[in-house]
């Protein structure tokens, strides 16, 4: 990695609120920062692919669509197999822009305990077997 910047991503290796069974990887990046500039979508996939790592799936990649976005979650198809899904700028941003290029949708009532993760029995999630 090299030295001014910084990979930041999902630890995936244990259960959060639901089970995951054909993880990729039990770390999925979803940006990678250059001091305080957030690297392109293009830019985080090429140099993920260079040191081996994993990034976040791609639902949907376009213009801004709201209701193509929304559209994405299905409750009744999802409610137990995703916690919910981020959507951000495919193009480079200022850590000054993060609140307007980043948003989150996570699905309702998404964490179902009142105790943190960590401090329960490790649950770990599962790697999809590769062939």
């Amino acid at each position: 990695i090299p030295p001014d910047m910084r990979i930041c991503g999902e630890n995936m290796y244990a259960v959060h609120s639901i089970v995951y069974t054909q993880l990729s990887s039990y770390f999925l990046v979803f940006s990678i920062w250059n001091q305080d500039i957030c690297l392109s979508w293009d830019e985080t996939e090429t140099l993920c692919q260079s040191l081996g790592l994993y990034t976040v799936p791609v639902l949907y990649r376009g213009l801004y669509d709201e209701a193509a976005i929304k559209n994405l979650y299905d409750k009744n198809k999802m409610s137990n197999s995703v916690e919910g899904y981020v959507v951000r700028l495919a193009h480079p941003f200022h850590i000054d822009e993060f609140s307007v290029s980043v948003g989150k949708y996570v699905r309702e009532n998404h964490v179902q305990t009142d105790q943190h993760w960590m401090k329960s029995g490790l649950e770990m999630n599962m790697l999809k077997i590769k062939k």
